[in-house]
């Protein structure tokens, strides 16, 4: 599971501690963490978690029961059958506009 968060932060610091609150939030393991400036303004913070299951039908189920920890009003866009990809504007984290995920089948 891919993750970004995009945070209206003024600094990689303030950036980096909304990150890790989304992360304690999702109460899971993560790897790959990266806190960048986003041309628009802000920060964008990346960050990937794996599955605990191959089945993909459970994977999208986990990922969903995550995603759901920090955020409401998912849309899901492509095909579910090949690639999870979601999108939140609605964040239950202070700090954090809009959330990102994107599961592969393969990956």
């Amino acid at each position: 599971m891919h993750w970004k968060i995009f945070t209206d932060a003024n600094t990689s610091e303030k950036a980096g501690k909304v990150l890790h609150k989304v992360i304690a939030r999702l109460e899971t393991n993560c790897s790959s963490e990266k806190v960048e400036p986003y041309h628009k303004g802000g920060f964008v913070c990346s960050f990937s978690t794996s599955t605990e299951t191959s089945s993909w039908s459970q994977s999208i189920f986990q990922a969903l029961s995550m995603a759901q920890k920090i955020g409401r009003g998912w849309v899901l866009t492509g095909d579910i059958t090949e690639e999870l990809d979601a999108w939140s504007n609605e964040s239950s984290v202070v700090g954090v506009q809009n959330i990102h995920l994107v599961v592969e089948q393969n990956a």
